[in-house]
Order: C-alpha cells, then structure tokens, then sequence
C-alpha cells in the first residue's frame, strides 16, 4: 500500500500529564509536592522581546507545560507561532495564549487570557472547512475552540475539565473536523459547533492520555488510540483502540504492565500498510524499569517488544527514517543514572537498537527527559536529526548519535520543573526557506533558533509535538527520496576484457534535479554472468549536491583474470548504501574464455579522478555474514534480496507466505564471497505480506547462517 506523506497525520509527541487541580507528579520525584514542582513562583517577570539577528526571544513570566505549534493564522502562507502558558498571576485559574510571526512581532488578538489552568497543547485546524483555520484549547475549566484572530468561535467555550491535548480528525469524512478531547475517564468527541459526535463519550478504567487518531487497519476508516494511568504509578494498565463509531476495537484494550502516562503514537512501523501502536509505561514495583511497547493493529504484540527503556514514564514516542531504507524507527527520552544525564532511545522496528544508540546526554543537572523528541532535517544534510529538550538546554543528535555541530544551546528552566515540559518545533515560521527551531523552558523563556539548513518538509517525519498541527499522534507517511539522477557512460563500448584480465573506462555524473540539497552515498556493483552481485567496487562514496548542481568523474575499472568469462553488468547507485538505492544507471561488458597467457590484474581496482571521502576498496569480501532488506519495498513485480558472505557458501534462499508455506526456493548453490543480489520475480503470486529465509551453510570455517526478512508485494 502506498504511503502517504505527511498527511497531518498523526503520534503523539508529549503529554500534559496534570492529575490534579493542585497537584503534578514530579519526573524524578513521585512523592513530591507542587512546590517542589517549581510551578508556582514567589516571583514573576513581565514579558519582554529581545532579539539578536535572526534569533529571538520572549519572556512570560509563566509556567509552562505546553508546547508550541506552528500554523498559518493569517492566510499569507506563512505559519505563525502559537504557544500556551499557565497565567502569570494565577497559575492555577488561568492561562495565556500567545500568537507570534516568525521575526517574533505579537500577532493581533494576542496574547489571549483564558480561563483555567492548560497543561495542554493546542489543536489547531480548519474544523468548519471555510478556508480559515481555528485554535482549540483545553484548560481545568472550558474546552475553548477560537477563531485565528483570538475570538470565540460560535457555541464556545463549553464546561469541561481537559488536562490533555485535544486530537482534530474528520472522523465522518464529512470534510469537517471533529475534535477528540479526553477528560479524566472518558473520551469524548465533538462535531465543530459542540454537539456531540454520535457514539461518544466512551469511558476507560482509569484517567486517559491525550489520543492518536489514524487508520489502524486500513479500511479507509479513523480509530482513536489513548492509554491510561493512575497518578501514582500503577502495576498494570491499559492502551485503548475505538472506531470512530465509539465501538472498541476487536482485541482491544490491552494490557500494560504499569501506568501509560504519556499518549501513544501510531505508525506504520515496518511499511506493511496498517499501523502499528507505540506505548511507554511506567511500573511503580519495578524503580526505573520502565516499558516500551508496540503492538499491531489487531492488538497482537510485535516480535522483540516490549522492552526496558529507563524512565521514558513521561516521554511520548516520536518516529523517524534515520536510514532511509523505506521503514521507520522509534524515538523516546529518558534517563540514566549511570553514566548520569538524561538518554536517548531509538530502535528499529524490530526493537534492534538504532546503531549509535542509547545516547546519554552529559548534562547536569539533569532529570528524565518529560517532552517528546521530535525529527527532522536541521542542517540540510539530507539526514534526519533528533531535536530534545533537556533540562536547561536545547540538544540536537545526528542520525548517528553524535551532537550536531552548534549544541546544545542553552535555555533556562530557572529551577522549574512540571510533570511535562514543552515540546520544540521544527519548522520555517519566518518563510525564508530554512530551517527555524522555536523552543520553550518550563518557565517563562521562549526561544526561536534560525538554521542555516534549506528547511525540507518531507524529511521532516515528527517535527512538533503530536507531529502535526491537528495533534494527530500518528505518522502513515512515505519517505520521499532526493530527485537524483545517474548516468554512465563506458568510452568505446563494446567493452570486452581478455581472460587475463584488463581495464575498461567509464564517466559516472551525477545531478541533483530538486530544489533542495541533496546528501546521498554512491557506489558501484558489479553483476557477474552467474546473475549474483558483489562489490562495492567503487565507494560508497559520500556526497552532497546543491540544488540543481551536478558533477561527473572520469574512472578506470580493472577486472582480474580469475573473474569468469561471459556477460556482465555495471551499475552506479545513489542512495543510503547498502540498502536503500534512489537512483542509478549500467551498462553491460564481456568477458573472453580465452587470452593470451598473461596475467594483468588481479582485483577489482578503481582509480580515477577522486570525488574526496571515498572508503578504498581492498577486496570483495565482507567481514560477516548478513541478509539485508529487499529493495524495493514494497515491490511489483520485482525486487532484490542482498545478501553478504565472508567466504564461499552453500546458500539455500527460499519464500514462505504469510501463513508460514513454503512458496518457492529461488536459490539453492555455492555463491563466491563477497555481496550478492538475488533478484525475486513475483509476478506469479497475489499481492500480499511474504517472507524469505535464508540457511548459509559456510565453506572453510563452516560456520552457518540463517535469517529472514519481511516484504510487500503490491500489484
């Protein structure tokens, strides 16, 4: 099934956690009391700009739990700032809504007074479909839903105790939006003039997390996901899965073992059409040990999960293609108290960690991370970053795990401390093409962050709390690659090489056609006359193209006498090496049986004039056996299946369907070391979820190897 991008779908990022009208649970202190909380202050600062260059800054002189979002108030185009604060005078009666453009300048009608304290973080969206969009706020007083000059929208604010963030989704398919909003126990859902949406309010066992709405299971139908907690920590718990029509979900709820106290997040984790459900929870019996979950959308555990991930009790998961091979990994905060500070979670779908994770930030001092780490491309790389609240500053993590040059960047919490903290944003709210990173303290200090990278929004997978305006919650989208082109053009083809050996050369050119830089690796493979792959025999080499740019190299490939004789291929790949190819191109070259005697190369060496960063090629052999993602994924007819050998092997590759028949065996003989592809034509079976299984047995270690993978066949 093709996955739509960023469709203001949905995961929630963070969770206004408020359990009481006076009380918060602390991130490290269960036991503490509000004061401790930093909540209320003895003293308050009247709110103040200050701006140095493109950056700039505001002051409040509030608490704050909830977190900014980015959308387009005025219909210029341009997304505005929005963002929520409790009241300067009385915390607790009341809040402040703020509205700013990108150069920091108060948009009219704002700030706003509203009545009640709102930890929560607004929903903002086009819920009457009249081309303007509208802001909804909860606080413990009134549900408020408001017109984008601040005014009240017809038949609001209503009486409603919120603590959590209210979901927008046109459940009906009607073209109007519906607002989703917990209170306490219940789940309640309204059309936009304030009746209430048939089937709704539905009630859970304990007090509700703010909801993910998405389509679980693919029938062009939304479900609302929430989780639930009990304030003081719980041994079991539960995530909950409705239809739109208030009917719960067949095999729902499930059960956790311990408080969900942050909102679940929906994605589809491994691309295979219905969406999975992400969930942290958090067992009082068991200290630090808490929980991370995924099931599927019947309610069946995922392989590998759940697994521990220390303090992520009040961290809302977020998503992210940090490899860009076409299927998602999970981010989450937490903490670690050896080595201290807080840590960084992010693992595959198959709950493998993601290499260079868990990160600890060094920072102190330090506490559990209580916001949502949101994803993005910052910097322009064409790499996905993890942007994080901490206490007291602003951390950036590349893909890799490594902080992004320039953080962290300091931002005061002024010795605050909530059961949440603001989420950041990631976004272009001045309209100058780059990247913005706009962030909030727990208390009082705001702050906008200008990038010097071209801000890109199909790399921007999580990029504000709940991922989207609406506060979805879930993500069902699809990675959209640099627009690249290859080209390969071998000098005086046909190209034959004697038996002994010799060189061919080539021209390989690359350009990038999309309006934004493009980072990508590329390298070259070579088809041998079996029909099985090996190399890299160039690269991978790392590159980076501005937009529009281009650049082309002239190289000399050797091929060694011990190559067999017969009918080859050359392929250039641009792309994530090894597994996610975005483009490329070939040509073929031959092979004789017969030569004159002489041997005149021994190894597939590359030179030529140098691209600068390429990895030497020594030899064709991998240190360890491996069997990687098919590409493409999902696929029609055709796709490929790589696979890796440190030595000679007996290989058996076989496919079973979904139902764990063996389908056909599609290789079954010795493959030579080195990186092999074996190419997988479908085109005989119906579409649908199949597997494939590979049993190596090796040659002179005989050390064996068996693995499998998961792929889609649509048709």
């Amino acid at each position: 099934m093709k996955r739509l991008i960023f469709l203001m779908l949905c995961l929630p990022l963070l969770v206004s956690i408020a359990l009481s009208d006076d009380y918060f649970i602390s991130s490290t202190s269960p036991g503490a009391a509000p004061e401790a909380e930093g909540l209320v202050s003895a003293a308050v600062g009247v709110p103040t700009t200050g701006f140095l260059l493109d950056d700039w800054t505001y002051t409040t002189g509030a608490s704050q739990l909830s977190s900014p979002k980015f959308a387009d108030l005025n219909g210029d185009g341009i997304d505005e700032i929005i963002f929520t604060t409790y009241g300067v005078s009385t915390p607790y009666g009341a809040g402040v809504i703020y509205a700013w453009d990108g150069a920091g300048n108060v948009m009219p009608g704002f700030p706003l007074d509203i009545t009640g304290a709102p930890p929560g973080t607004p929903a903002i969206g086009d819920i009457d479909n009249d081309g303007d969009v509208e802001i909804v706020q909860g606080t413990w007083n009134f549900l408020y839903v408001l017109n984008a000059d601040g005014s009240n929208f017809p038949g609001w604010p209503i009486p409603l105790y919120v603590t959590q963030s209210s979901a927008l989704a046109d459940l009906d398919d009607d073209g109007d939006l519906e607002i989703i909003v917990p209170s306490s126990g219940s789940m309640k859902v309204y059309h936009h003039n304030g009746t209430p949406f048939p089937g709704f309010p539905v009630t859970a066992a304990n007090t509700l997390t703010g909801a993910s709405v998405g389509d679980l299971d693919g029938d062009g139908d939304l479900e609302i996901v929430a989780g639930t907690y009990v304030a003081s920590g719980s041994i079991s718990d539960f995530v909950y899965a409705w239809h739109h029509t208030g009917e719960i979900v067949a095999g729902f709820p499930v059960s956790t073992s311990g408080s969900v106290k942050a909102a679940p997040a929906t994605a589809d984790l491994d691309n295979d059409g219905s969406l999975e459900i992400i969930a942290g929870c958090w067992n009082i019996a068991s200290g630090n040990n808490d929980y991370l979950y995924v099931w599927n959308h019947t309610g069946e555990l995922e392989p590998g999960w759940p697994i521990n991930a220390s303090y992520i009790r009040l961290s809302s998961p977020s998503v992210a293609d940090f490899d860009l091979d076409g299927d998602l990994e999970i981010v989450i905060g937490g903490w670690s108290t050896s080595p201290y500070g807080e840590k960084i979670f992010a693992y595959h779908h198959n709950a493998a960690p993601v290499t260079g994770f868990p990160v600890t930030l060094i920072n102190d001092p330090s506490g559990n991370i209580n916001s949502t780490p949101v994803t993005g491309d910052i910097d322009g790389d064409g790499y996905i970053e993890i942007v994080v609240k901490v206490k007291n500053k602003i951390y950036a993590l590349n893909h890799d795990g490594s902080v992004v040059t320039g953080f962290p960047v300091y931002l005061d919490d002024q010795n605050h401390s909530g059961t949440i903290s603001p989420t950041p944003a990631i976004g272009d709210p001045d309209g100058d093409g780059l990247v913005e990173i706009f962030a909030a303290s727990s208390y009082t200090n705001v702050m906008l962050l200008d990038q010097t990278g071209a801000y890109s929004p199909g790399l921007n997978f999580w990029p504000t709390f709940r991922n989207d305006p609406w506060n979805n919650g879930c993500y069902f989208g699809e990675f959209t690659p640099p627009d690249i082109t290859v080209t390969l053009t071998p000098v005086n083809p046909p190209i034959v090489i004697p038996a002994s050996g010799g060189i061919f050369e080539y021209n390989i050119a690359f350009s990038n056609n999309g309006a934004n830089p493009a980072n990508f690796d590329s390298w070259a493979m070579v088809t041998l006359p079996s029909g099985t792959q090996m190399g890299p025999v160039l690269g991978p080499v790392n590159m980076n193209l501005s937009a529009g740019g281009s650049l082309d190299r002239d190289r000399q490939q050797a091929v060694p006498s011990r190559a067999p004789s017969g009918e080859y291929t050359y392929h250039a790949c641009a792309g994530i090496y090894p597994n996610a190819v975005w483009a490329g191109d070939s040509f073929n070259f031959s092979k004789s049986a017969a030569g004159d005697g002489i041997v005149y190369y021994e190894s597939w060496t590359n030179i030529g004039e140098p691209f600068g960063g390429e990895i030497p090629f020594i030899n064709s052999s991998p240190l360890n056996f491996a069997l990687m993602q098919n590409y493409p994924n999902p696929f029609n007819a055709e796709t490929v299946i790589p696979l890796q050998l440190p030595e000679i092997s007996q290989v058996r590759l076989e496919i079973y369907n979904i139902n764990g028949r063996l389908i056909d065996t599609i290789l079954d003989g010795t493959l030579e070391a080195g990186w092999s592809e074996v190419k997988f034509d479908a085109s005989y079976l119906s579409s649908g979820v199949y597997f494939y299984r590979v049993i190596v047995n090796g040659g002179e270690t005989g050390v064996n190897f068996s693995g499998a993978g998961k792929m889609l066949l649509t048709k």
